[in-house]
């Protein structure tokens, strides 16, 4: 009689001891999920319209149409394009093994990118920022009053070319107003203080072959 209570009791006890042991491994698993899950705005900034390839906002993998979130790392693998719009007008398209951050954004009327690597093609509305947009690298900020413009790697590890409106390059040493047809070259060592040069057509269709047409 004795013998079968403390069989009972042992039963009880591996029960409970289990269902801690489920309980915990739940709630152990609950957080792994939340923690690998983005921090999401409460609207998106802005959608995804085309794809070649594979691309990343985060963790997650973009597809078409898929929405991107503020503060969102962007990333193309190589040989991957993207295009995608930033609230209604603005047009923002990466080429291959590049990475951008939409650090702030205000529909169409401003905001903050930086582009850590790769190449970018922005394409914004004419009217200009009322809040201002600037995209930040680490050779130069590159202040956008409307317009469309090439900033990445080419010949050098950050090109600016401008095909319509104008931008301002703050390189650190000195800032640079390009015009429509003006490019300028950073980040190549002993080259001396950057110019301002127009590009010829063959430089132009060299930059736009980064790109999804």
């Amino acid at each position: 009689m004795t013998g079968g209570h403390d069989n009972g009791g042992d039963d009880t006890n591996r029960f409970a001891l289990t269902r801690r042991a489920l309980v915990a491994g739940v709630g152990a698993g609950v957080g792994a999920f939340v923690g690998s899950a983005p921090a999401f705005a409460a609207e998106p900034v802005g959608a995804v319209t085309s794809l070649v390839g594979q691309a990343f906002a985060g963790r997650r993998q973009l597809g078409a149409e898929g929405p991107v979130y503020l503060e969102e790392l962007i990333r193309t693998d190589v040989a991957s394009r993207l295009d995608m719009r930033l609230g209604k007008t603005t047009v923002l398209k990466l080429g291959p093994d590049t990475r951008v951050r939409i650090d702030k954004f205000l529909v169409d009327a401003g905001g903050e990118l930086t582009l850590e690597r790769g190449s970018m093609l922005f394409d914004g509305k004419d009217g200009g920022f009322p809040k201002g947009l600037s995209v930040k690298s680490p050779y130069a900020t590159i202040a956008v009053r409307g317009t469309r413009f090439f900033a990445g790697e080419l010949d050098t590890p950050l090109e600016v070319f401008v095909y319509r409106g104008e931008v301002v390059v703050n390189s650190g040493r000195r800032s640079l107003a390009l015009g429509v047809g003006d490019g300028v070259s950073l980040g190549q060592r002993g080259a001396g203080a950057p110019e301002v040069k127009p590009w010829r057509q063959p430089k132009i269709e060299r930059a736009n072959a980064q790109f999804l047409s």
